[in-house]
């Protein structure tokens, strides 16, 4: 009987360790979901991916293996729900959606507007990027949001397929004029199939790739473990490189100009050779804070602290007047603002500019600016609101009436993947601001 139970004991010891060691076992195996996005992943990649192989060396220093399942990206999304998975990845923080939590980053990732090696597109007009192209985009790709503002403000000229493969098959048939995605992941399909890899148009800033972690108790200490690993030994080299050329919009009025001619030397002064364009008031901010363009010559100070991707270049360039300007007959004077009769036009990003001012007015804007004062010209129109100088004011007043409405700074304005180069850039300004003025 004793011998019985001995032997009893000793198998439930037996299953017991066993037990332990699956659990052990299993607590040293993360399992994710992801999609084929060559080089970043990819099952037939050796490493997985690159993106795959940098998140393996992280968990294997600590023990930990990486199992990956590959599937399309909309089904990792929702396999990535079940307690078998830690999560998704590669994704960047704008795929991170409602249950799950973004890891720190394991790497960046590039974004571009691509061509065609066959094309000869070069640095059209920007408004023609999009109005008159067609442009590609993964349409299972939520896109960070800095970029799909850009895709939704041109939504008519959009063109939304499947996956970057397909994307690279229209752009060689010429179904597609250029594609908003990541160079790496076409280069690499172009040199799979023996074609010749698209160009880079312009690129956006870099974006992180992160690991959409799983948010429910059974992950919790997973999550707290990646943080941990990530935030003490992420050793990414993200050290900035100063470019040679920098793309450079513009407001086209007369009175940037002074300020072209200026930035042109301060950046010539720091090496770097200076593309310029210009571009729509409201359209322009747009493709800077989206990283399309690099900088923009001038803009209003005021306007600048609701562009999270903008960084303001000091000291400001010049102090211009948001100026009524009236036909000649007409009364000119603020009273001009609160009369509901009048119809007043201006530039779409002086709103807020105007908030002060109790208008009542009909208040209509454009963004073509430098076509206010030709309609103001051809008496379309009586009343205008329009930027002006000292110098300026003095030609717009043979014509017409002026009153003054309000004074503020204009500055220089860089994307902020180039924040890096702001002391140098701010210190070249000063130089050449003290042997002229704007104003």
């Amino acid at each position: 009987m004793q011998k019985c139970f001995c032997i009893v004991f000793l198998l439930f010891v037996l299953i017991g360790t066993n037990l332990k060691a699956e659990e052990v076992e299993k607590a040293n195996v993360w399992k994710i979901a992801s999609l084929e996005w060559p080089p970043y992943a990819s099952a037939s990649m050796t490493n997985g991916g690159i993106a795959i192989e940098r998140l393996k060396k992280i968990l294997q220093a600590k023990g930990i293996d990486l199992k990956v399942d590959y599937f399309s990206w909309e089904a990792a999304q929702e396999i990535a729900k079940s307690h078998d998975y830690v999560g998704y990845y590669p994704a960047w923080p704008s795929e991170v959606y409602e249950g799950f939590v973004a890891s720190p980053t394991i790497m960046n990732s590039h974004l571009a507007i691509m061509h065609s090696a066959n094309s000869e597109q070069l640095y059209v007009n920007l408004e023609q990027l999009f109005t008159t192209y067609k442009v590609g985009v993964v349409s299972s790709f939520t896109y960070p949001a800095i970029i799909e503002k850009v895709i939704n403000s041109y939504a008519k000229n959009i063109v939304r397929v499947n996956t970057d493969g397909e994307l690279l098959t229209k752009m060689n048939n010429q179904q597609i004029d250029l594609a908003i995605t990541d160079p790496d992941v076409l280069n690499f399909l172009a040199k799979k199939q023996g074609v010749n890899p698209p160009q880079i148009l312009t690129q956006f800033t870099d974006f992180p790739l992160v690991v959409a972690l799983r948010k429910q108790a059974d992950n919790n200490e997973k999550i707290r473990l990646l943080n941990e690993v990530l935030n003490r030994d992420n050793d990414q080299d993200l050290r900035y490189q100063k470019p040679k050329e920098l793309f450079m919009t513009h407001v086209n009025i007369p009175i940037a100009e002074p300020s072209l001619e200026l930035l042109e030397n301060v950046y010539n002064d720091l090496g770097i050779k200076l593309l310029i364009q210009p571009v729509p008031t409201k359209r322009g901010l747009l493709l800077l804070e989206s990283g399309i363009v690099d900088a923009d010559a001038a803009r209003v100070l005021l306007n600048m602290s609701k562009y999270e991707n903008v960084v303001t270049v000091k000291p400001s360039l010049a102090v211009i007047n948001i100026s009524l300007i009236c036909q000649y007959n007409l009364e000119c004077t603020p009273n001009v603002l609160s009369n509901r009769e009048n119809s007043i036009l201006t530039s779409s990003g002086y709103e807020g500019l105007l908030s002060q001012f109790n208008i009542q007015a009909n208040l209509l804007t454009t963004e073509k600016i430098s076509n206010i004062i030709d309609m103001l010209k051809s008496e379309k129109f009586d009343y205008v609101i329009y930027p002006t100088t000292k110098q300026s004011r003095a030609e717009l007043s043979k014509e017409f009436k002026i009153a003054e409405l309000r004074d503020v700074k204009v500055n220089h304005v860089i994307n902020k993947k180039h924040t890096e180069l702001l002391p140098q850039l701010e210190k070249a300004l000063v130089q050449r601001l003290k042997t002229i003025s704007l104003n």
